[in-house]
């Protein structure tokens, strides 16, 4: 993008085939507010970091506990004849849980506002614990007891929705943000939320080829 310059004034662009030979072309430089440097990076991950580390530890949590809701069952319960039970299709409701308790969590600020989001984060931590646990035990791998897993679920995707809304809006929020700044905060918020996923993606490799490397049913 260009602005036109006609004897030293701005004028708005627009086209004019007969532009006379005195108009100036100069480049639209960005405003020393809005272009991101690194220093501007680091001063706005300063102000945003705490909140910010909550999504990440939330989503590394949720991540762990989808790839224990594949090992939660016995090697039995895959020729069940109980349909809801059965592992393959444990797998598939499970996962339906899961996304319909973020859809709730993520529609509940109008109604729920949660600021001290480190309780999310801990209860996700305890969430993790007990999935980790029961699939490597078992124990809640047949019926009736797997049907309890299903609201546990939902629990795991309330909790990660939750947390997710609640962190946007409290960058959005903050005072001490400037508003210029609120946009790359955001994006900030959204990096710290792929990293999450990304260190739960690699602790699931790890974990599936060490502790549960004999709990595969393929």
């Amino acid at each position: 993008q260009y602005q036109r310059r006609v004897h030293g004034e701005k004028i708005p662009n627009q086209l004019d085939v007969n532009t006379p030979d005195h108009v100036e072309y100069q480049p639209l430089v960005p405003s020393s507010r809005t272009l991101v440097t690194y220093t501007r990076v680091r001063r706005v991950s300063r102000l945003i970091w705490g909140n910010a580390l909550q999504l990440l530890l939330v989503y590394m949590f949720e991540y762990m506990v989808q790839m224990a809701a594949a090992y939660v069952q016995p090697c039995s319960m895959k020729n069940s004849t109980n349909p809801v039970a059965k592992s393959d299709n444990f797998y598939i409701i499970s996962q339906f849980c899961y996304q319909f308790g973020v859809l709730i969590s993520r529609s509940s600020l109008g109604c729920l506002k949660i600021h001290r989001v480190s309780i999310l984060t801990f209860l996700q931590f305890l969430n993790m614990i007990f999935w980790m646990v029961i699939c490597k035990t078992k124990w809640f791998g047949e019926t009736p007891l797997v049907y309890f897993l299903f609201p546990a679920m939902i629990f795991v995707g309330l909790l990660g929705g939750a947390s997710y809304v609640n962190v946007f809006y409290l960058i959005l929020d903050d005072d001490t943000v400037d508003v210029d700044d609120k946009d790359l905060a955001m994006n900030l918020a959204a990096f710290y939320t792929n990293t999450g996923i990304a260190l739960g993606t690699i602790l699931t490799l790890v974990f599936t080829h060490t502790m549960l490397r004999n709990d595969s049913c393929a």
